[in-house]
């Protein structure tokens, strides 16, 4: 009997902490550098480790809910050209309509995907001091949205279905082209689905994230805040936690968002981080 009640404790113990694991979001490395022509999105699903330099000179986007953690030798560069959005007030719902429903047959076609009644984007106002601003929910005309694109869109190649940076200054692609303007909430609604895949689970059933959920970016909450936290390694740790914008950086966007831990330790020797040349 004693035997017995051993080993259920050991069965309910496993199956604690295998239920644990899987609750634990998977850890991402980052590090090396986002080319000017590249895009690239972080999601809430992970976590990401910034371990060495990570230098941004393309578009980097943060989805809400979303931690980056800062290990004493990591740093987050916006380099000449760079964007970096952090927005916690972006937030998109996924309209699981069938494709049949539109005239089209696959999940995965970026005419479903870019159809206005599948993906319902954020439409807010923000009060300034020169008025009020609208973040455009309807891209059916993004050569009036100016400094939207400048700051916050990007372009979806509809043929290759891959996220590319809008380069600044450049002309909008043709429609031709089969490149589309798309906003800072769509592209996270693209990578989080995994449309650029061609897996027949994808092709053929609904959108979900990696873990089978379903790729909403929720409206507006404290638990959906971007959290940048800085993490010593040893004890020898002197400081931790940089975020650089560089003479030249595009953008950097940063709203609702927590920095915690972060230490800077005035000890340290002043060292140069780029050709001051």
């Amino acid at each position: 009997m004693q035997r017995w009640f051993r080993l259920s404790t050991l069965i309910i113990a496993f199956a604690l902490c295998v239920s644990t694991g899987f609750a634990q979001k998977p850890r991402v490395q980052v590090a090396g550098r986002i080319a000017p022509n590249e895009v690239r999105i972080f999601l809430q699903d992970s976590v990401y480790q910034i371990s060495g330099t990570y230098t941004v000179a393309g578009t980097l986007i943060i989805e809400p809910g979303t931690e980056v953690i800062f290990f004493d030798n990591g740093r987050l560069i916006d380099s000449v050209g760079g964007r970096i959005i952090a927005d916690s007030r972006l937030s998109a719902a996924y309209n699981g309509t069938s494709p049949t429903s539109i005239g089209l047959l696959e999940y995965n076609d970026m005419r479903y995907f870019l159809s206005s009644s599948v993906v319902q984007e954020t439409n807010y106002n923000e009060n300034t001091i020169q008025g009020t601003l609208s973040y455009p929910g309807n891209f059916g005309s993004p050569s009036n949205y100016g400094k939207y694109n400048y700051i916050f869109n990007v372009v979806l190649d509809t043929v290759t279905k891959k996220l590319e940076n809008l380069a600044s200054g450049a002309s909008l692609p043709a429609p031709s082209s089969g490149k589309i303007v798309v906003s800072p909430m769509r592209a996270i609604m693209f990578s989080s689905a995994r449309l650029w895949s061609t897996d027949d689970i994808i092709r053929f059933q609904p959108w979900r994230r990696l873990f089978g959920v379903t790729p909403n970016i929720p409206v507006n909450s404290a638990a959906r805040r971007i959290v940048f936290r800085g993490q010593p390694i040893n004890d020898y740790s002197r400081e931790w936690g940089h975020i650089i914008v560089m003479p030249g950086a595009r953008a950097a966007f940063f709203r609702d968002v927590d920095f915690k831990d972060f230490r800077k330790d005035t000890t340290v020797d002043k060292k140069f981080l780029y050709d001051t040349a």
